[in-house]
């Protein structure tokens, strides 16, 4: 398995035995009748009680979510029908209102199909980083508190928003391994409201968007190209989302059944990665 995206964190606090202790006893458990959503660990592989499957230097799990799909419109629509048989014979009132809907919502609950999403992510014990397969803050954050309630402390690989991406384009001061691609997204505050562009293609090395950057825009995401060895793009938080494995290296395990050969291929790459883009925002 190779993953499609990159969350980066270095951690600073981490007891593997204690760590698995702790996750297997937040283990995920599906959402009961009355429950909108559920949060928690599955192994990453197999059937197993075991949250955590480890081998070589990595550990690795799996974050499972459950969320009750129930969309607004049924529960207004219903709602709507029963107060206004109730107003045929007396007022009702703002909070009454709000008190049917929660109530017809739980009663609808039960009939809601679920959603469920898997998130995979790594420790890398040689290296000490945690990497998540996810670049949406809300889903990371979950997976970090989680995390953390198993006494692991970590940090990001980059504390701040960067603006590296745009001194890139501008100063052409990218790093001698990173090839900057054809596709970007520019955004500017500049004015009454917040102007969001994107560019592929030829007419992203124009001088429009420098013009744009000039008058107080900056670049929020940018297609690039890593050592020759992975396409992707990165975003201020330096954090890569359609990471693509060039060169055949997604073909090197010949085993299609073998998760841990994958991972062990793709960790390496992705720690030579993440030192890399630790010095990306401290060169001159």
């Amino acid at each position: 398995m190779f993953f499609k995206n990159l969350t980066a964190f270095k951690v600073t606090q981490f007891d593997i035995y204690n760590f698995e202790e702790k996750l297997n006893k937040l283990a995920f458990i599906p959402c009961s009748k009355i429950q909108k959503s559920a949060r928690g660990f599955v192994n990453p592989f197999f059937k197993d009680e075991a949250c955590l499957h480890t081998f070589n230097n990595l550990a690795v799990f799996c974050f499972m979510s459950e969320d009750k799909i129930l969309p607004a419109q049924v529960i207004n629509q219903e709602a709507a029908e029963y107060i206004e048989e109730l107003q045929k014979t007396r007022f009702v009132g703002k909070k009454e209102k709000t008190e049917i809907k929660e109530d017809i919502e739980q009663r609808l609950l039960p009939q809601a199909f679920s959603k469920y999403k898997k998130i995979f992510g790594y420790f890398d014990l040689t290296n000490n980083y945690l990497v998540i397969d996810n670049v949406a803050d809300k889903q990371i954050t979950e997976i970090i508190e989680l995390i953390q309630r198993c006494e692991v402390k970590v940090e990001p690989i980059v504390k701040e928003e960067t603006n590296i991406l745009t001194e890139w384009f501008t100063d052409n001061a990218n790093p001698l391994d990173v090839e900057i691609g054809d596709k970007c997204k520019l955004t500017s505050d500049i004015g009454d409201g917040v102007a969001n562009i994107s560019c592929q293609g030829s007419s992203m090395l124009n001088d429009n968007i420098k013009s744009f950057i000039e008058t107080g825009g900056h670049i929020t995401e940018m297609a690039i190209v890593w050592a020759e060895q992975l396409a992707m793009t990165v975003n201020t938080k330096l954090q890569l989302k359609g990471i693509k494995f060039l060169d055949g290296i997604v073909d090197l395990n010949k085993d299609e059944q073998s998760h841990e050969a994958d991972l062990l291929l793709m960790s390496d790459i992705f720690a030579e990665l993440i030192k890399s883009m630790q010095n990306w925002d401290t060169e001159d």
